[in-house]
């Protein structure tokens, strides 16, 4: 499904989008901003995300589907978990988060 999706997908390869997303879903929803060595890169796949987020999902611009929770940790806001299915353990492909 998300090959349909070009901003997850591109050429057959997760962008840095679903990396970040991919992210959230292992760690239960949460994401330690500070394991990242580029925090510019960082921010500016996690703004990307959220808005490309709002658009699929219809958030409006004073809702956030993901909210800073501490300094270094991110929330999204909805529910989200990461499949253990082998289409995901099979591809390789994907890209490294940042």
């Amino acid at each position: 499904m998300l090959e349909r999706l070009p901003k997850f997908c591109r050429n057959g390869k997760g962008t840095q989008i679903y990396a970040l997303l991919k992210s959230f879903a292992a760690h239960g929803g949460r994401d330690d901003a500070s394991q990242y060595p580029n925090k510019n890169l960082a921010n500016q796949v996690r703004k990307n995300l959220r808005e490309y987020l709002c658009v699929l999902f219809g958030y409006s611009h004073s809702e956030s589907p993901i909210e800073q929770e501490t300094k270094n940790m991110y929330r999204v806001a909805f529910s989200i978990s990461l499949s253990t299915g082998h289409v995901d353990e099979a591809n390789s492909r994907y890209v490294e988060l940042f």
